[in-house]
Order: structure tokens, then C-alpha cells, then sequence
């Protein structure tokens, strides 16, 4: 199973709605093919094994096991025919599922299918390190709120821009271009008005793959002559939303009304500190460089809040850390989203 985690992690871009998924067919305790999904409309892990086999001339699927991070899928209102009665005309020996499918039309029917053909149905191998691999499809699914990154960039005293504003750049070469793969795994990214009216970015993928997904901008806030920023050039009108409403409202209203299931925010101060005190922030990347800016911390992260005693902090542990280039990394959850039916 935790070979299936791997090859769910090979694309380099997006795949929402769709989740991760990596498959792995194994007969005589041998593996005989791996697949994993690449994107929307593009066959799933179980069906990309099964060619993978088939092209090696192997045949023998009644008499093979068959592992996969996620529950195959039933359900026909997709670009792709339903992976089950697939399985089943293989008739496969044993299915191994880490975790069932969130997805409203599938939870659990997917493998009671599997079950009444015959075919013996495993689920909860690596049933958390799976669901970690897909937060932002359970939140999805489950809540029906789209999932929101953030990332920082700071100095190691905190601050996100000097006391005059400037703010390119903290953080080095090799850090942004880190950034141009973030962008490449999300749907959105949000920025606030004054960094589109100050920095005037043009918030585009610096990569020769880009997702097909990466298609809209989100600005919190009404930015002055909007028209002639590079942003207007880059994303254009019809993929440009304007947010000036209740923060409270972001994740749901921009999954339910436009159609994004990752937001990857690049806001300012003010906007990275009013997410994280609310707790709509699901997920952070720091970035720290420069070294120490001092000053009075206009631009600090956190600044105008007001928080009596420790206690009250925001809580970040990350679950990873290291050096890219002169900076320091670190990545984290704020938040975690768990599927856990209770018949299995």
C-alpha cells in the first residue's frame, strides 16, 4: 500500500476534483503492474494497472490481488466508465482499499459491489497516511468547502515586508520557483488588493508543464485600475473574482459558486493573519530568508491582533522542515479532514 502512495504522488500538478490514487496489481507475491491517475478524464489507477498487465501479456487477474489508496468507484456521471464492474469482470482474488471513497455518490458502494461479486474486500491498510495524501478531495467531498493553502514568505523576525513596504524580495531564487510548483498544484490562488496595487505581480506558472486546472484569481478586496495590472493580462476578466464580503463565507461560497477546491492564498499580512485567526487557513508553507529586518513591524504577520495570553495563539506544528537554497522550509496542516464511516 505504501507503494500505491508513491505513484499517487507522480504527477507534478493538480488533479481536483479528482483524488490521488496509485494502484497495484500483484500475483505469486509478485508485482506484475502498477497506474496511477493523472487527471480528470484520464483512466483510474485500478484501470491504468489492468492495461499495464494486459500490455505484458498477463491474464491471470482471478488468481492476483489488487491494492489501491482508495476505494474504486461506482457511479456514472463522470468522463470515465465506473472502476468496479471492471474489477469484477477481472474477478480478482482480494481488493486491498486504504480508505472509502468521501465522494457522496460512492461511500462504501463501491466495494459492497466488489463484495457481492465474490471478491474478497480488505479496507483500512495505511487508512491515515492515504487520507493525508487527499485532504483537499475529503474536505471536498465531506464539506463541500474548498481548501485553503497559504504561503509566507518571512524574515526570521516575522516580518513580511520592511517598515516602507518593501518586500522583494525576502525569500531566494530557489524559494519562488518552489512557489511556481505550489501554483501548478492548485485551482486558485488569492491575493489581497494591496499587493496587486503595490507589487503589481503577475501571479502566472513559470513551469513548461502547467496545469490545465490553475484557472482563476481571486483578489479580497477592490484593487485600484485593476485593468492595468499585469493580473488583468494573465488571468483576464472572466477568471477574476473580486471577494469583499465575510471572511467566515470564503470556503464554501468559492467551492459552491465558483467551482474552486484549492485556494492557494499570497496575501499580505493583513490577509494571511485575518485566516489564520478565523482558522480558515488548512494548510501553511513558510518560507524563511533574508535574515533579520528589524523595524517597527508594520508588515509583521499577526500584528494587530490581540491575544491576552499564550494560550490563545494560533497552533502550527509542521510536519516537515528543511532548506531550499538559503532558506528555511516548513510545511504543516492547520487543519486535518477524516473519513471514517462506520461500517467498514
Amino acid at each position: 500500500m505504501q507503494a500505491c502512495l508513491e505513484l499517487a504522488q507522480i504527477p507534478d500538478h493538480g488533479l481536483l476534483p479528482n483524488p490521488r490514487v496509485g494502484a497495484i496489481i500483484v500475483y505469486q507475491s509478485k508485482i506484475i503492474a502498477e497506474g496511477f491517475h493523472r487527471g480528470p478524464g484520464t483512466p483510474h489507477a485500478e484501470i491504468a494497472a489492468i492495461r499495464n498487465a494486459e500490455k505484458k501479456g498477463f491474464r491471470k487477474f482471478s488468481q492476483s490481488d489488487l491494492y489501491v489508496n482508495l476505494e474504486p468507484c461506482c457511479h456514472l456521471n463522470k468522463r470515465t466508465p465506473p472502476c468496479a464492474p471492471q474489477l469484477i469482470e477481472k474477478a480478482f482474488k482480494n481488493i486491498f482499499i486504504a480508505h472509502l471513497d468521501p465522494h457522496p455518490l460512492v461511500r462504501g458502494n463501491g466495494r459492497d459491489q466488489l463484495r457481492k461479486s465474490g471478491i474478497k474486500v480488505s479496507v483500512g491498510l495505511l487508512n491515515e497516511a492515504a487520507q493525508d495524501l487527499n485532504q483537499a478531495f475529503i474536505k471536498n467531498q465531506t464539506r463541500s468547502e474548498t481548501y485553503i493553502t497559504m504561503k509566507l514568505a518571512l524574515s526570521f523576525d516575522g516580518k513580511m515586508a520592511n517598515d516602507s513596504g518593501q518586500s522583494q524580495w525576502i525569500t531566494s531564487e530557489a524559494s519562488r520557483s518552489f512557489v511556481h510548483q505550489l501554483r501548478n498544484q492548485t485551482t486558485a490562488i488569492g491575493v489581497g488588493s494591496r499587493t496587486i496595487e503595490i507589487d503589481d505581480p503577475r501571479l502566472s506558472i513559470r513551469l513548461r508543464q502547467k496545469s490545465e486546472k490553475f484557472s482563476k484569481l481571486v483578489i479580497f478586496g477592490r484593487p485600484k485600475d485593476l485593468k492595468s495590472k499585469k493580473v488583468w493580462k494573465v488571468f483576464g476578466p472572466g477568471r477574476i473574482i473580486i471577494w469583499d464580503e465575510k471572511i467566515e463565507k470564503l470556503p464554501r461560497r468559492l467551492y459552491e459558486d465558483h467551482g474552486i477546491y484549492q485556494l492557494l492564498v499570497e496575501g499580505g499580512p493583513k490577509l494571511a493573519s485575518s485566516l489564520l485567526l478565523k482558522g480558515l487557513a488548512d494548510e501553511l508553507h513558510l518560507f524563511y530568508g533574508r535574515g533579520f529586518i528589524g523595524g517597527k513591524g508594520r508588515f509583521s504577520l499577526g500584528r494587530d491582533w490581540t491575544l491576552k495570553s499564550l494560550a490563545d495563539s494560533v497552533s502550527f506544528q509542521p510536519q516537515s522542515a528543511g532548506l531550499i537554497g538559503p532558506d528555511l522550509y516548513a510545511n504543516g496542516r492547520l487543519n486535518v479532514y477524516r473519513y471514517h464511516p462506520k461500517n467498514r
